[in-house]
């Protein structure tokens, strides 16, 4: 039970709360007792006895050693991989927040603008990955965390594909990923691509703003069996009130065929960062703040005329003046 673990001790981590439970681990609140600092502590929740690999452990362990390779502002950082009496653990970034899912469940469907910077900025999180051949499988509103200053955080890489590193044999023949946001080919067993995250993104950005999910079915099985063969999302499928650029790139993000989609995480960014103002001012949008109106500046000509105006009146009265007297 998760709650065992608080008021213990783990290494050098002194367990503080729970933050979070699932069948890949117990995230808890920790503070680590050499460096002073509070921490975030994932630990398997079954003891592992010596001599014994489970699929468990292995999953465990590629997420922390996955997500140790990347070093990115938008991915949690790791700080050290661990066990003792038989309990594996890695200690992480705190993150102090919330995830996307647990902002749309409260809040309800997101303005625009707020739904653009977040996957935007979990889009160049993912871009760094995959540029070191990482492709995260797992991409939902439950693996993007938001903290209290606007920061937007990538997190869970323990399903993770990496380039040139031998897979979980266990794994192979599977579908990897949650099915109700799993691209067509992921669902069917092929091997995850970047074009594959991208997919999941774009689920993501439609759940975000409609808090309704593309993928339907009451079980995990007909889920997969509903994306395997699922068609590319057309234009009018999407809410008509939504801007025409924003529907354009979620159209891009759902096509079936991965080769349709975007082939790079770092351009669907850049798409939706300024997908809301298609002008030559196009600038980043601020979580949760109204865009600002672009400033006008005057024309240096105009300055230049009201100068030589205000002068030649100087001068007249200047004259008139000499005249009076």
């Amino acid at each position: 039970v998760a709650g065992e673990w608080v008021g213990r001790k783990l290494g050098r981590y002194e367990i503080k709360s729970v933050l979070g439970q699932g069948a890949m681990g117990h995230v808890y609140e920790a503070f680590d007792t050499d460096l002073m600092r509070s921490v975030a502590i994932k630990v398997l929740p079954r003891k592992i006895e010596p001599g014994h690999e489970t699929i468990g452990l292995k999953l465990f362990l590629q997420e922390g050693r996955i997500a140790a390779k990347l070093t990115h502002p938008g991915i949690v950082t790791i700080y050290e991989i661990g066990h003792e009496q038989g309990y594996y653990f890695f200690a992480m970034e705190r993150v102090v927040g919330k995830t996307l899912a647990t902002i749309v469940d409260e809040m309800g469907p997101l303005p625009a603008a707020q739904t653009c910077y977040i996957v935007a900025q979990a889009a160049k999180a993912l871009a760094a990955g995959h540029a070191m051949g990482v492709v995260h499988r797992d991409v939902k509103p439950g693996n993007i965390m938001i903290d209290t200053k606007g920061h937007v955080k990538i997190t869970d890489f323990g399903l993770a594909d990496v380039a040139g590193v031998e897979g979980i044999a266990e794994l192979s023949q599977l579908a990897l990923g949650t099915p109700a946001w799993i691209s067509p080919e992921v669902a069917r067993g092929d091997r995850a691509t970047p074009a594959s995250d991208i997919y999941s993104l774009g689920l993501t950005l439609h759940y975000a703003m409609t808090r309704d999910r593309l993928v339907k079915g009451s079980t995990k099985s007909q889920m997969l069996k509903f994306q395997q063969s699922a068609p590319s999302i057309r234009r009018e499928q999407l809410p008509a009130g939504w801007p025409a650029r924003l529907r354009d790139i979620v159209v891009q993000c759902l096509q079936a065929d991965p080769n349709h989609r975007y082939q790079s995480a770092d351009q669907l960014a850049a798409d939706l960062l300024t997908a809301l103002r298609p002008t030559h001012e196009d600038g980043t949008l601020v979580l949760g703040s109204a865009m600002p109106a672009p400033k006008k500046s005057v024309p240096a000509s105009i300055g230049w005329i009201a100068l030589g105006m205000l002068a030649l009146v100087a001068i007249l009265l200047a004259v008139w003046w000499y005249k009076l007297r």
